[in-house]
């Protein structure tokens, strides 16, 4: 299984540092700049796992 990682910072030089750190890991990297853009990203995952059972 693919391992995800959802980062939230909002200075994008950070963000950019960890998708370039875990990337090469083999981590598949989502970078948000707040909470805000979190909840969304969340609420949206929550309807996607929901719309395939």
């Amino acid at each position: 299984m693919e391992r995800w990682i959802v980062a939230v910072d909002d200075e994008e030089m950070s963000l950019t540092s960890i998708k370039m750190l875990l990337g090469s890991e083999d981590m598949k990297v989502s970078c948000l700049k707040s909470g805000k853009d979190l909840l969304k990203f969340m609420e949206k995952m929550i309807r996607i796992s929901f719309s395939w059972m």
